[in-house]
């Protein structure tokens, strides 16, 4: 073991139920770990683990109970949460975000490292895209770690400290942290306003199949067809649901949600000085996604309030049988 913090602090002594021990202060590195395909090679030596490591004991197996482990900045807001269960309501797929990581749960001391990032970001079901929707590292700085178990709770301090190679002012860790936060927090925007247009996609869809047939409707089946084809165009500049996977960025540009995934990593690096060009490309970008999200508006205030209001002028039933039998709500 390169790290016994966990018995040194115990001394031995296991009375409680959970309890998470303080780490060493952890330099805010990266190390590079052999992908689990590779198998155990023979002779080849394995780097620490990835992030702060934690320690912490249960005083039993949690089989079904939950244990959840929650790391806190120095204002005590949660900016990363895991569970030692899997989210079975999770669905995956190519280039889309990875499924949450789990915390081990046995008797006993477990042991789990924190990468020193938050909490990732959001998909649209379906769509390839080629980037990292990790969360953001954070600065050198302290932060807490607190583990819950069967309603009692452990808490400890960390601390992270910065690689003492890198020459940064807090003025300059302040500023790539504001960047990547602003920049996460557009590309969720974004990736939801797509999320949001698309459920109203299949809405105006689905009335339109189930109204075909009604000769009353046309006007209104026409409506909806432009609406999808404005909300189709919109969409256009923001996602390219044509990529599977990372060849077919060859063949289909990247649109505005690779965009901000690009600067994000460009940023989120070792040394937090921002460069000039990320700085310029930023604010290109922020324009682009001003400009789109103002579409996004009009298209809700204007065509989708029209769609609204054309239906209800038709006294539609909410559900509609196949026998023509109307059932109202």
């Amino acid at each position: 073991m390169d790290d016994l913090g966990a018995i040194q602090q115990s001394k031995g002594s296991f009375a409680s139920t959970v309890k998470i021990y303080t780490p060493k202060p952890t330099y805010r590195l990266s190390s590079v770990t052999i992908p689990e395909y590779f198998g155990d090679i023979p002779g080849l030596g394995r780097n620490p683990m990835n992030g702060v490591i934690l320690d912490y004991y249960l005083k039993e197996k949690a089989d079904t109970n939950k244990v959840s482990l929650e790391i806190m900045n120095a204002a005590g807001k949660v900016i990363r949460s895991y569970t030692n269960k899997k989210d079975e309501a999770f669905k995956t797929w190519p280039g889309g975000p990875s499924a949450p990581q789990t915390i081990p749960a046995e008797a006993g001391i477990n042991r789990f490292a924190w990468d020193f990032r938050t909490e990732g970001l959001s998909g649209v079901p379906g769509i390839y895209v080629y980037g990292d929707y990790s969360g953001q590292r954070v600065a050198p700085g302290k932060y807490k770690a607190r583990v819950t178990f069967k309603g009692q709770s452990s808490e400890t301090d960390l601390e992270i400290i910065s690689d003492p190679r890198v020459i940064a002012t807090a003025a300059e860790w302040t500023a790539q942290q504001d960047f990547l936060k602003q920049a996460g927090e557009q590309f969720d925007d974004l990736q939801k306003s797509v999320n949001n247009m698309r459920q109203v996609k299949t809405q105006v869809e689905t009335f339109n199949e189930s109204l075909k047939d009604n000769k009353d409707a046309k006007d209104l089946i026409q409506t909806g067809k432009d609406l999808i084809k404005k909300i189709d165009q919109w969409e256009s500049n923001l996602i390219e649901p044509r990529s599977k996977n990372f060849q077919d960025v060859i063949n289909f540009p990247n649109k505005l949600n690779s965009e901000f995934l690009q600067l994000r990593g460009v940023a989120d690096t070792h040394d937090p000085r921002l460069t000039k060009g990320v700085q310029d490309r930023s604010r290109d970008v922020q324009a682009d996604w001003s400009k789109y999200k103002m579409q996004m508006n009009e298209i809700i205030q204007k065509d989708i309030n029209n769609y609204n209001r054309m239906f209800k002028e038709k006294n539609l039933p909410a559900v509609i049988t196949e026998t023509k039998e109307v059932i109202n709500n």
